[in-house]
């Protein structure tokens, strides 16, 4: 939570004794550093019949996770990498995902997807080479739906990332 109501009542929460479950090593060790908190960490996990590697030609492109209304997904850093990656590889194609919201950028290299289902998520992780999924929370499952189809992921470098992916 932003600082406020609900971070204050969350941080009460972890000093009362209850036993905590986490998804990833992050948010564990965090609790633990922090609050003195045990917790019982699940690991970030991708469905194996929808997310897998086909062995399909890949297309020069890279899938961009785009998601304006959620602040740690960093939409303006995202908008600024777009940017910039239109200036390095202008035959790159990127294609743009996660929400209805319109980048408002005009190139025909730049393919908004809105919105899609698991299965077009899948197919679009098995087509391009790179996947951009920015968190400045712990880590989604969505780079690791990413990584089951072979896709290599880009997100940041930080104590956020550093205890959940893999070498």
């Amino acid at each position: 939570y932003p600082m406020g109501d609900s971070f204050l009542a969350a941080v009460q929460s972890y000093r009362s004794g209850l036993p905590a479950i986490t998804i990833g090593q992050w948010l564990t060790h965090k609790l633990g550093i922090e609050f003195g908190l045990p917790a019982l960490p699940y690991d970030f996990t991708a469905d194996k019949s929808v997310y897998t590697h086909l062995g399909i030609a890949r297309e020069n492109a890279i899938c961009v996770l785009y998601q304006p209304d959620k602040p740690r997904r960093c939409s303006e850093m995202i908008g600024e990498f777009i940017s910039i990656m239109r200036m390095v590889a202008p035959e790159l194609t990127i294609y743009v995902y996660g929400s209805d919201n319109s980048l408002g950028m005009r190139d025909s290299h730049i393919v908004e997807r809105g919105v899609i289902p698991v299965d077009e998520c899948a197919r679009l992780y098995n087509t391009c080479l790179a996947g951009i999924c920015i968190s400045s929370s712990n880590p989604s499952r969505i780079p690791f739906e990413m990584m089951a189809c072979g896709l290599p992921v880009v997100d940041i470098y930080g104590e956020n990332t550093l205890y959940d992916y893999c070498e």
